[in-house]
């Protein structure tokens, strides 16, 4: 029965080793949220970290609470509950799914790294320095209980010319994620 509840996580060993070589001699890491060990890699090696999601139902807002597929109608009557029931429940979720993540915990441990106490990695993997949203505004746009550090970008775009660059603070985004990390 524990096996089949730690399946978000039954890779992660591998996925650390792999994330871990292919480490090697980079500035910067970036992940998916369902990368779990990317956050590990990093805070391990020194480096800062960057996230990525691509779909905004990886992300629960109690402002904007997700449609449930193919009920429309009652997702609707769900979402004028409003912020004083969707907050708490989705606090709830993340509390009961803690326990999907102990394998994170373990590893963390057995690589020599200080526990994360009252994290959890499955609903909260997001980089402290810079977490991307890679869908438009018409699907999500932020909300105040996103992380801050959250920038929807829009969908991606072949730039044919190659002007489109980082974005002008990249420096010193990455620069202060290296100071909040310690390093």
């Amino acid at each position: 029965m524990i096996r089949a509840v730690q399946v978000p996580l039954m890779s992660l060993r591998e996925s650390y080793e792999d994330t871990l070589a292919a480490a090697e001699g980079t500035d910067l890491l970036l992940g998916n949220m369902a990368t779990y060990a990317t956050g590990i890699v990093a805070e391990k090696k020194g480096l800062p970290w960057v996230s990525a999601m691509h779909s905004p139902t990886l992300f629960f807002s109690a402002y904007d609470p997700p449609l449930i597929p193919g009920f429309p109608e009652f997702s609707k009557g769900l979402r004028g509950l409003g912020p004083n029931f969707w907050g708490p429940f989705g606090r709830s979720i993340n509390w009961v799914a803690r326990v999907l993540a102990r394998p994170w915990h373990l590893l963390r441990k057995e690589i020599g790294l200080p526990p994360a106490r009252g994290f959890n990695p499955l609903t909260e993997s997001h980089s402290p320095v810079l977490h991307l949203a890679l869908f438009s505004k018409w699907l999500a746009d932020k909300q105040r209980d996103w992380p801050a550090q959250t920038i929807v970008t829009g969908f991606p775009w072949f730039d044919a010319d190659g002007d489109a660059g980082l974005p002008q603070d990249w420096n010193e985004r990455t620069a202060r994620g290296r100071r909040d990390s310690g390093v």
